[in-house]
């Protein structure tokens, strides 16, 4: 466990420390040793890479999976993008399963359900003891998901979906206590490397065939009053360049409330693409968030949920590793009245194009590097010095390159979060991104400059 916060409470409910209740549901059988790190970061505005810094900083490197080290990350505050509201985001869990689909690399830690975070600024309870008990209880849950427990619908165990701490709900489930059991004593190992931290992708989901998933969805009435349109910003991307998906939920008429969960971390949302094979797959992201209901946001014609998720690598590797056209698509569920709505965008439709000249090969043979990827898309993170290297040199190499153009509004926008603004100017020089998100993001970085000037 790494403290990110001055003064976390103590992680206690009745009288039985994290320990204790795994110890007590396994019948003795799983059995965890808590080491207690202090960071000296801030963690007031979180993204996944500073999460996946915390967590590289406190984790033993791992030799093999599943894996015996865990990180649970206390922290103050998850950046919500601009444009999707406030969600109260309480938690969530990582879920990086390393494959890399080109058979270049193998991804950043390769490692799923390593690690979990809370965030504690969205506990706001006045009596410091609940608020502590809603705080362990809430960190058991996100536990139970790096065990790859799944949500409990009957609202009567820890795994019970954005719920309060109640008197029913204060322990696992008996089937989640089997599945705990059979993790820990080994007796079944394929059983066991499902469900220990490090084994498989959280529920053991892979992006496959979205027969399953649409028939799910398919049973739910589509929304006459909500519009989803999404877009990118091109035709063409050079095999590994960042792809960002702008997504703009609109109300045909009047004002709807939404919840502001446009992000496909969230289970109310999926981004589905179809492969140059025809096969349709789900995006999986690095992450999944676990909320708390909260106020709605309104929606209208002029008022719109915007979110623009860059989806070119996510927990299971790269998203279209493969040169050919690519067509992709999103689906939010949203609730209107007592029934669930489903709302469906536009298919948008791109081809992914090989490296054709030579400063094609040298932006390329960087940007497919999983690690830069995965840099790029969580706007931050580890990386090492090399690749850092490497990627500086790429863009001062390529400065005006088209498939560079992202990575030059991230690095503006890390160099604007330190202060550093004349890095900010030499970034946004001449920029001028395709992508609708990242042009108005540059031209607001734009005008922080002037006026700091």
């Amino acid at each position: 466990m790494v403290d990110a916060v001055p003064a976390a409470p103590p992680l206690v409910l009745d009288s039985q420390d994290l320990r204790s209740w795994f110890h007590a549901a396994t019948d003795g059988e799983l059995r965890l040793t808590v080491t207690t790190h202090q960071s000296p970061y801030l963690s007031a505005e979180c993204d996944s890479g500073f999460l996946q810094r915390l967590a590289e900083e406190v984790l033993p490197s791992a030799t093999g999976r599943p894996v015996s080290d865990i990180a649970l990350l206390l922290c103050q505050r998850w950046r919500v993008p601009a444009g999707v509201g406030s969600p109260r985001v309480l938690g969530l869990m990582f879920d990086l399963s390393g494959d890399d689909e080109l058979g270049h690399y193998s991804t950043y830690n390769g490692i799923p359900r390593e690690a979990c975070a809370l965030f504690l600024s969205q506990f706001k309870i006045d009596d410091p003891t609940q608020r502590a008990r809603e705080i362990v209880f809430n960190a058991l849950h996100e536990l139970g998901h790096v065990f790859n427990l799944a949500h409990d619908p009957t609202g009567q165990s820890f795994m019970i979906e954005g719920g309060f701490l109640r008197e029913t709900n204060r322990r696992f489930l008996p089937e989640d206590q089997d599945r705990l059991r059979r993790a820990a004593n080994g007796l079944n190992p394929e059983y066991a490397y499902r469900y220990l931290p490090g084994g498989e992708p959280f529920l053991g989901v892979r992006p496959q065939s979205t027969r399953g998933a649409r028939g799910i969805r398919s049973r739910l009435r589509e929304s006459t009053r909500l519009t989803l349109k999404a877009c990118v910003g091109k035709n063409a991307y050079l095999v590994g360049e960042p792809v960002v998906l702008d997504l703009e939920l609109r109300a045909r008429d009047g004002v709807v409330l939404v919840r502001p969960e446009l992000d496909p971390a969230y289970a109310a949302l999926s981004i589905w693409y179809e492969t140059p094979q025809g096969e349709r797959r789900r995006y999986m992201p690095f992450n999944q968030f676990c909320t708390r209901p909260g106020p709605r946001l309104g929606v209208s014609q002029r008022l719109a949920l915007k979110n623009n998720p860059r989806i070119f690598i996510g927990s299971d590797g790269f998203t279209f590793p493969t040169a050919g056209e690519y067509r992709v698509w999103a689906e939010f569920e949203t609730r209107q009245g007592e029934r669930p709505r489903l709302v469906r965008s536009n298919t948008v439709a791109f081809e992914i194009v090989l490296p054709r000249r030579r400063d094609d090969v040298a932006v390329a043979e960087v940007l497919r590097d999983p690690q830069v990827a995965r840099y790029l898309a969580q706007n931050g993170g580890p990386l090492t010095l090399r690749r850092r290297r490497a990627l500086n040199r790429v863009v001062r190499a390529h400065f005006h390159h088209d498939a560079v153009a992202p990575t030059r509004h991230l690095l503006a926008r890390a160099a604007a979060r330190e202060g550093r603004w004349q890095v900010v100017a030499e970034c946004l020089a001449r920029l001028r991104p395709v992508q609708p998100s990242l042009d108005e993001g540059a031209r607001r970085l734009r005008a922080i400059v002037r006026h700091r000037r």
